[in-house]
């Protein structure tokens, strides 16, 4: 008896393919017989590229939104703690300051959307 092993498993398939090559394999399952078993439903519920478009910067937009405030929260963190220590007060600076220009970028691509689609 044949030891059992993914070696000699990934054999006897590859045996079995050749053999069937230039034939149609037969039909193990009837075609259609889990076809109305098998739904799948747009999860997105965008119809068009505009609409895909829109939905993940509106989904941007509520993430910036959530972000935003706690950014503002962990720089003040930053600024209390720092003691007087310039490392960290530059830090808590810089965070503020990229959180500004994110939470712009993605109020600018929101405006833009906007207004390329009363454009368009």
């Amino acid at each position: 008896m044949e030891k059992r092993s993914p070696i000699n498993w990934i054999k006897r398939y590859g045996e079995i393919r050749l053999s069937l090559r230039g034939r149609t394999p037969p039909a193990l399952i009837p075609p259609g017989l889990f076809l109305p078993l098998l739904v799948i439903t747009n999860p997105i519920k965008a119809t068009s590229f505009g609409e895909l478009v829109g939905g993940l910067l509106n989904f941007l937009w509520w993430i910036t939104v959530a972000l935003v405030p706690l950014m503002i929260v962990i720089a003040g963190f930053y600024f209390i703690t720092a003691a007087g220590d310039p490392v960290k007060t530059e830090k808590a600076k810089g965070i503020i300051l990229y959180t500004v220009i994110g939470f712009f970028i993605v109020l600018l691509a929101r405006g833009l959307i906007e207004l390329l689609q009363r454009i368009l």
